[in-house]
């Protein structure tokens, strides 16, 4: 889910794996919360 604004609904979005670089790991994340009041807002 991505928050593109303030004030405005989490879209669903596709994004590219990203690709480490060397040194650095990538995680995999089956599941993520977040509580909407930690959000960004004005």
């Amino acid at each position: 889910m991505v928050l593109n604004a303030p004030r405005m609904p989490q879209v669903w979005t596709d994004l590219p794996d990203h690709v480490p670089r060397p040194g650095k790991i990538r995680v995999n994340v089956l599941a993520c919360g977040v509580c909407r009041t930690d959000l960004p807002h004005e």
